[in-house]
């Protein structure tokens, strides 16, 4: 029989930070996912972010508000994604020091190509019945070409 082990409070926390991070991987890459799973991985992303800030840095709470616009994006839904990126990019310019490279590259990721990708899209959605329909609008490479010139 394997021994008990035994954590600390702050000792748990991380640990259950750490799944709920390794949770949200998993079920980002999995294909064809089920609403639940699509709530689960919603869930995965806020239980590690709250679990990150009671016991992390800035850089797990950066990372933590990346995991949550994540979600959002993977989940379609714009207007929560473009929130909490815009939470990822202020943590990250307030905390430079405590920042890796490809945290930066991230913030910046989000903030600039797929919110942008959010934004096309959720303005192709008022013009047809659903997200879905928006997402199957072949878009002129000229749009794209000008949007990115505005970045």
């Amino acid at each position: 029989m394997k021994p008990k082990q035994t954590f600390t409070l702050l000792e748990a926390r991380q640990e259950l930070a750490k799944q709920s991070n390794q949770r949200f991987w998993d079920l980002l890459e999995t294909s064809n996912r089920t609403s639940t799973e699509d709530e689960e991985l919603l869930l995965a992303a806020y239980a590690s972010i709250y679990l990150w800030k009671e016991v992390g840095t800035a850089v797990h709470t950066q990372r933590g508000y990346w995991l949550v616009a994540r979600a959002y994006i993977s989940l379609q839904q714009a207007d929560d994604a473009i929130s909490w990126a815009e939470k990822c990019l202020k943590i990250t310019e307030k905390n430079p020091e405590e920042m890796e490279d490809f945290d930066r590259l991230r913030a910046q990721g989000v903030t600039d190509d797929e919110i942008m990708q959010i934004l096309l899209v959720a303005a192709m959605s008022r013009y047809t019945n659903t997200l879905s329909d928006a997402l199957q609008i072949d878009v002129d490479p000229a749009i794209i070409e000008t949007l990115d010139g505005l970045r």
